[in-house]
């Protein structure tokens, strides 16, 4: 694997302060819970799961609105090529 923003140990906050953890929201009906300090690796498969899955919907709305702009001229829009992804 190659070496990422993610691959850091040192998390610090916006103002440079340092944390051994991050923080997990955790919704819950009308209310939600955060759980402090989740190590960071726990916290990494989360996150890029979390960013696997938005990529996809991009993909797939953005293929949409290519068909929703074709509209009745029948032309056929080029697709959204696949973003790489770092495995």
């Amino acid at each position: 694997m190659s070496n990422s923003s993610f691959d850091q140990k040192d998390i610090r906050d916006a103002f440079g302060r340092r944390h051994d953890g991050l923080q997990l929201g955790v919704p819950s009906g009308s209310s939600g819970h955060r759980i402090f300090n989740v190590p960071f690796s726990m916290c990494r498969p989360i996150i890029e799961a979390h960013i696997a899955n938005q990529r996809t919907l991009v993909q797939l709305y953005s293929e949409k609105a290519g068909i929703e702009a074709m509209g009745d001229k029948g032309e056929v829009m080029p697709s959204v090529e696949p973003v790489e992804t770092e495995s």
